[in-house]
């Protein structure tokens, strides 16, 4: 990871952590950046260790988890962190315990 971040990096890590509970993809958080996709995908990979679609998974379950712990219902619990449906916040916790 990097020791000082760009203008860009930071631009789509605010981008990430003030958005990931809504239905955003990846390629949302590399237009943030205002780069070239490809670019935007290396410059947040170096800054955050990580893809960004990784990231805004990582985001969502670690939430997920913490109102799964609060003993909310998965379908709340989708829509809270967001997932697209219960469905898919199943199958992403499945994949990721595997």
């Amino acid at each position: 990871m990097a020791l000082t971040m760009s203008a860009e990096q930071i631009a789509m890590g605010h981008f990430l952590w003030s958005n990931f509970t809504r239905p955003i993809s990846a390629a949302d958080v590399l237009r943030a950046s205002g780069l070239a996709r490809a670019q935007a995908h290396a410059c947040f990979h170096e800054a955050h260790g990580e893809p960004p679609k990784r990231a805004l998974t990582r985001c969502r379950l670690a939430l997920a988890e913490r109102l799964s712990a609060e003993g909310l219902q998965d379908a709340e619990i989708a829509a809270r962190s967001g997932f697209a449906s219960a469905a898919c916040l199943r199958r992403v916790r499945k994949a990721w315990r595997a």
